[in-house]
């Protein structure tokens, strides 16, 4: 089993798991796993935690450490891990519940974090801010209730601003705003549970989709909405991928080896710019 790699800020390692399904895990809907880094350019793999107790990793603004979700016995918790071996891994903030994932943001003061719905008291389904200050402030961002929107897979955009999520009912693709909490479907065609990344400029969205790599555009000013949407066929099966920094890059996780290979799609700026010569509707 291997988890959604991620990409570094500065684009030259990979952050991503591989395991196997713990029972704890599949309770709370976490894949346990262990978490490794891969150096882009030599392809060189390193194992940064052990345990099969880790996934979901996310990366600190300026590379130097990564978040993640942890089984701690029972019960799944959103650990810190400096990468220059100055500290140990240590949990990032407390939580009241059983987070499922956690996305950084560039302030370095918080973080995103999805609560889903299952066993344990705490807090209700949704998506939370959480500041890890030591202030212990939680914002609501989203609660799930009466049939509504169940976010999963959040990603924050590079600049801070928005977070993108699917929905696991429909599996459309949203965004919302940090700030005001306004709130948009982007997707006009579903994600097949498939997880949102972002362009390094925050107003491109990408999603897999069953004809191909959709691409959404956004305005942000002077309120959010779709500009256009395109869809980039011929796009690898994959068991997860990823956006370079630079935005010219996919990562992708083969589906049929074994290994824990990584492949690299280059020249990804250049395929998407011969894709939108043509204009689309819509």
């Amino acid at each position: 089993m291997h988890e959604w790699p991620r990409f570094s800020p500065d684009g030259r390692r990979i952050a991503i798991g591989q395991g196997v399904d713990t029972d704890i895990g599949i309770r709370f809907g976490v894949r346990a796993s262990d978490l490794w880094l891969v150096d882009v350019a030599t392809g060189e793999p390193t194992r940064i935690t052990t345990g099969n107790t880790s996934a979901g990793p996310s990366w600190s603004a300026d590379g130097r450490r990564i978040a993640y979700t942890m089984m701690a016995g029972e019960r799944p918790e959103i650990w810190s891990l400096p990468l220059d071996g100055s500290a140990p891994a240590s949990r990032l903030a407390a939580l009241a519940g059983t987070p499922q994932r956690a996305e950084l943001l560039p302030d370095a003061h918080s973080f995103v974090a999805q609560i889903p719905q299952g066993p344990g008291a705490g807090l209700p389904q949704g998506l939370y801010r959480v500041w890890s200050d030591g202030s212990a402030r939680i914002d609501t961002l989203l609660v799930s209730s009466g049939g509504g929107v169940r976010p999963t897979y959040p990603r924050v955009s590079p600049d801070g601003r928005w977070v993108a999520y699917v929905d696991r009912g429909t599996s459309d693709v949203w965004v919302q705003s940090l700030a005001d909490h306004h709130a948009l479907q982007i997707s006009a065609t579903p994600s097949d549970d498939n997880r949102p990344v972002w362009g390094p400029d925050s107003r491109h969205v990408y999603y897999e989709q069953a004809d191909g790599m959709a691409v959404v555009e956004l305005r942000t000013e002077p309120r959010l909405e779709v500009v256009q949407r395109h869809v980039i066929r011929g796009f690898p099966a994959n068991a997860g991928y990823d956006l370079s920094p630079d935005g010219k890059t996919f990562v992708v996780v083969s589906p049929i080896r074994p290994s824990a290979d990584v492949f690299v799609a280059v020249n990804w700026g250049d395929a998407a710019r011969r894709e939108w010569r043509t204009p689309k509707p819509r």
